[in-house]
């Protein structure tokens, strides 16, 4: 059985992410640490994770330190379970990738 993340685009889940965000695609994919895009950066490792790519895969993919992911990680997951206006925004992200995932594996 072919993997789930051999069929996925990762432009897309940017495109995605941003959107949920409300930050662009240039700003997701930027060196800059504003909180807002932080945060949805931290989501596109987390979604990339989730999805089966590896850390330093994702590092490789979106130019980072693979430490910096495995802290993106630990944010994320931190930031899920305390921030109520973070959790919403994921969630609803969460529900676009796989909604997207979902459309891209049935091709």
């Amino acid at each position: 059985m072919e993997k789930v993340e051999s069929k996925i685009d990762i432009n897309a889940l940017i495109k995605i992410i941003s959107e949920g965000f409300d930050i662009t695609e240039e700003m997701l994919c930027s060196k800059k640490k504003t909180d807002a895009i932080s945060k949805a950066r931290h989501t596109l490792y987390h979604t990339l994770h989730k999805i089966g790519f590896r850390k330093n895969r994702i590092a490789i993919m979106l130019d980072k330190d693979h430490t910096s992911v495995i802290h993106g990680l630990g944010v994320y997951k931190n930031l899920y379970e305390t921030d109520d206006e973070f959790r919403s925004k994921a969630k609803d992200v969460e529900i676009k990738v796989n909604q997207y995932i979902y459309e891209q594996t049935k091709k």
